[in-house]
């Protein structure tokens, strides 16, 4: 599973999105899911995705981060308002791989949020 997900995430061209507005760890049937919401800086972005930062998705020092990019059109596009340029994006994470974790961190271009597991 994690050789096909890094490759993909390898081949991924998306850019950091904006900013990170919301943050939210839920949990489900063996794991968690993390789900971050943002804004764009236009709209039209697609293939929005938390793409780690961390080698197979281990805890460094018991934080685990993730980059919330997007792809973007390649014509221009109008600003728009904020509703039109929020975007979601999730990743489901196992028991297994959340051991280790105190911490989630989640990066775009002009902030960060983190949340700490409880």
């Amino acid at each position: 599973m994690f050789s096909n997900l890094r490759r993909r995430d390898a081949e991924y061209l998306g850019e950091p999105i904006d900013q990170v507005t919301g943050l939210v760890i839920e949990r489900v049937s063996g794991g968690a899911l993390i789900r971050a919401t943002g804004i764009t800086a236009t709209q039209g972005a697609y293939q929005v995705q938390l793409t780690p930062e961390n080698e197979e998705e281990e805890a460094v020092d018991g934080v685990l981060t993730y980059r919330f990019e997007a792809r973007s059109p390649e014509t221009p596009t109008a600003v728009g308002t904020q509703r039109t340029r929020t975007v979601v994006a999730a990743r489901q994470l196992s028991n297994k791989q959340l051991s280790e974790v105190r911490t989630i961190r989640v990066i775009a271009a002009r902030n960060v949020r983190t949340t700490r597991r409880r």
